[in-house]
């Protein structure tokens, strides 16, 4: 089971002309079935006029930092916490958390705002090619009002001053 706790949009340091967009996801991964599951990868898609559209799957760097208008993102240890460079088995036991990062050039961070949601699939596909998948509507009219901590996936919003 795939859980999408949260997520933040925001721009790529490094893209000066900020053409990217970029998506943090925060995730809850479950295992209900008696085997264990073992990760090989995740995909993000979007709908646009009824056709899923792939995002840019990222590795989150050492140093990473970002922001958008309104927030500035944190994340203490991004390796430890990114689900793309996850190499462990899931059990039943229990859930496993952590962070995806994916990017689009097909739309500015204004425009998706302005657009106010997105409909978005999230997929884990495991080393025996078995996927799993769900779905969400994302919003992107809320503001971050004040200081948020998200510790099982070492994830810090702050708003800018």
């Amino acid at each position: 089971m795939i859980d999408i706790c949260g997520f933040g949009t925001a721009k790529i340091a490094s893209d000066p002309d900020n053409s990217r967009v970029l998506f943090i996801v925060l995730i809850a991964l479950a295992n209900s079935g008696a085997k264990p599951v073992f990760p090989a990868g995740f995909g993000m898609e979007y709908k646009y006029n009824d056709e899923w559209i792939k995002l840019n799957k990222e590795i989150l760097p050492e140093n990473f930092s970002s922001s958008n208008n309104n927030s500035i993102f944190c994340i203490n240890n991004p390796p430890k916490y990114d689900l793309q460079r996850y190499d462990k088995a899931i059990d039943n036991s229990k859930p496993i958390y952590g962070l995806l990062a994916f990017t689009t050039n097909n739309f500015t961070l204004s425009e998706l705002r302005s657009k106010g949601s997105l409909e978005v699939r999230i997929t884990c596909f495991d080393v025996f090619r078995d996927k799993y998948e769900t779905y969400k509507t994302m919003y992107f009219n809320a503001d971050v009002p004040e200081f948020m901590i998200f510790p099982k996936h070492g994830l810090s919003i702050k708003p800018k001053k």
